[in-house]
């Protein structure tokens, strides 16, 4: 009890004074997950309180991350719900898990809601790298399903949605889902007309599909929209235009040959 009131006391309002007594009650054996009444342990009320410093610190001696309230609340969700964004980048650095109430929380705070999809962004481009293409995927998805409805969107929302959809656009194409990709790379040009990232990635996925005209089509939009000093990128694009115009008079060929067999 005296730990707990150690963090709210007016007396320990300034975060450096209220980190330093933490600090001294637990060398003296104060009970790093005692919880109060309604279920509150240090750690939630340093989340409140809105101090990355004593929040890491609790963090580092012990304090549990997943601790459940009486009412159902985490810690990251009481930081949420105070709008202490910094506590939020702590907790999330740490691995703490989003659940429902944590997106409830995050409802309509828009600096809150650009740092729990970024953080699912970066999680998911790390099992992209890797190699997990299912789990990026899935990152992926989660993240598109949280978004505010489109027509709400900022500038700064749109271009984040971009990112989720060609991402999980490539995902889908290698993990052998090459119409699921196409869809996605269609969104983003619904979003984005002149988006050169999407025609690529959606000729890409219309080659696997075997759809060379088409692919065609969007490997020279891209060539097009592409901008003039991105040199490599443009070598890339010309070697699949070439690529896309041997398979599609491959395709004319056997069809040709199909015909004659036919005759």
């Amino acid at each position: 009890e005296q730990y707990l009131s150690c963090l709210t006391s007016p007396a320990h309002a300034c975060p450096a004074q209220c980190s330093q007594a933490a600090q001294v009650l637990l060398d003296r054996g104060a009970e790093i997950n005692k919880a109060d009444k309604t279920g509150r342990i240090p750690l939630d009320l340093a989340a409140a309180q809105g101090n990355p410093t004593l929040v890491q610190m609790l963090l580092e001696r012990g304090a549990m991350l997943e601790h459940v309230d009486m009412s159902g609340m985490r810690p990251l969700d009481r930081a949420i719900a105070c709008r202490n964004v910094p506590v939020v980048q702590t907790f999330l650095r740490r691995g703490a898990k989003l659940g429902p109430t944590t997106w409830t929380m995050a409802n309509g705070k828009i600096d809150i809601m650009l740092v729990l999809l970024n953080k699912l962004l970066e999680d998911g481009n790390v099992l992209y790298r890797k190699g997990r293409l299912k789990e990026a995927a899935h990152r992926y998805n989660y993240a598109l399903n949280k978004f505010p409805p489109v027509e709400t969107l900022d500038a700064t929302f749109h271009q984040l949605r971009i990112n989720f959809l060609l991402n999980n656009s490539r995902c889908k194409r290698k993990l052998n889902e090459p119409s699921e990709a196409v869809e996605l790379a269609t969104q983003v040009l619904k979003q984005k007309s002149d988006s050169y990232e999407a025609y690529y990635a959606r000729a890409k996925a219309r080659i696997d599909l075997r759809l060379f005209e088409d692919a065609l089509c969007d490997v020279q939009e891209a060539i097009l929209l592409l901008p003039p000093q991105n040199r490599d990128i443009r070598r890339v694009l010309l070697n699949l235009r070439d690529e896309v115009r041997a398979g599609t008079m491959t395709t004319s060929l056997d069809t040709l040959n199909q015909t004659e067999t036919s005759l």
